[in-house]
Order: structure tokens, then C-alpha cells, then sequence
């Protein structure tokens, strides 16, 4: 082997691997659905059903607008009809407001030739947003769950809010090289 190069030179710094970073992008997007036809239970546990189907529903269809980089985080139902969800008072309706107040968490994990963080945030914002607003893709995805609230609806509108960024970067610690480390023979 030549005694210079990138790998000696990695190598030569203590007997360490090269320190890895690892860029985590967190991108939160507010999310609010004006639906036609939803009918929100007043029984607390069907309501919660829906809470529940609105969850796997907004699940399903965001999944799909992710890279194999992208991870779905977490959804969360924030409001019905502007009632925080978790409330027991019955639900009443409103005018003017969005029926669904959700909240789309998504991440993207990089270790190698990462972008900038406007851009791995603009990567992520553009997959996600283009099926969160896809008001056909998420009417039919409603459609089909199987719950009555939901079979009848259809998206008047679907709108992603500003989206809020965190990154955060690890360096991994360097681990020794196998072959760093003095081995003892065994003993008798």
C-alpha cells in the first residue's frame, strides 16, 4: 500500500475513523382541511374514532410524498371545527374557520453531501405539500377508510401553512480501528 493518500490521511489522526456528521432536518407543517359533508359525532368515542381515522388517513397520503431519506414523524388532529381535540364539550359548527387543524411532522436524515438547511427543508416541503394539498388524492383517500363521517366528504380545501425548520447536527465520536488496539495472546 502507498504510504500517502486520503485513507492513510483519514487514518492517521490518532488511529481514529473521520468524524461523521449527521444533519437531522425537522420540518413541522400546520395543516387545515375545509371539508364538505363531515360529520363530526357527539358521542366522545366515535369522535375520537374519527380523530383516529383523520390521523391514518392524513398518515397515509403524506407518506407518500416522502423520499427513502424522509421520515414521517408524526400526525396530529389539533382541532375539530376550531375545538382542540380532547375536549368533551360537544362540537359545534362554525363558519368560516377549517373543519381539520392538523399538524404534519417530517424529518429528513443526512450523513454524507448534505444541502443546506433552505434546501433539505425545500426538498421536504415540496414532496409533502404537493400530496397534502392534492385536494383529489385526499377526498378519495377519505372516501375509502371505511368510517361514515368520512365516506361522504370532499375537500373544498386544503392548505399547508408555514412550515417551521429545525436542524440538528451530530458528529458522530470517532470509534478506533479494529487493528488499534494492542491484542493479548491468550493465556494458559
Amino acid at each position: 500500500l502507498a504510504s500517502d493518500g486520503i485513507w492513510n490521511e483519514a487514518w492517521s489522526v490518532d488511529e481514529q475513523c473521520p468524524r461523521v456528521s449527521i444533519v437531522t432536518t425537522e420540518v413541522t407543517f400546520p395543516y387545515e382541511l375545509s371539508l364538505d359533508n363531515l360529520v363530526v359525532p357527539d358521542d366522545p368515542i366515535e369522535r375520537e374514532t374519527l380523530v383516529d381515522d383523520l390521523t391514518g388517513v392524513i398518515t397515509s397520503f403524506a407518506i407518500d410524498g416522502l423520499t427513502s431519506e424522509q421520515t414521517l414523524e408524526s400526525v396530529a388532529i389539533r382541532a375539530l371545527r376550531g375545538v382542540p381535540v380532547g375536549r368533551q364539550r360537544l362540537l359545534q359548527v362554525t363558519t368560516g374557520g377549517p373543519d381539520v387543524e392538523a399538524e404534519v411532522i417530517v424529518t429528513d436524515r443526512c450523513e454524507a453531501n448534505c444541502g443546506s438547511e433552505e434546501e433539505i427543508a425545500s426538498e421536504l416541503a415540496a414532496g409533502v405539500t404537493a400530496v397534502l394539498e392534492d385536494e383529489n388524492v385526499v377526498t378519495e383517500t377519505f372516501q375509502n377508510t371505511g368510517n361514515n363521517a368520512l365516506s361522504t366528504v370532499s375537500v373544498n380545501e386544503a392548505i399547508v401553512g408555514e412550515i417551521a425548520v429545525q436542524t440538528t447536527i451530530v458528529n458522530d465520536p470517532p470509534s478506533k480501528s479494529p487493528t488499534s488496539s494492542p491484542s493479548t495472546s491468550p493465556t494458559k
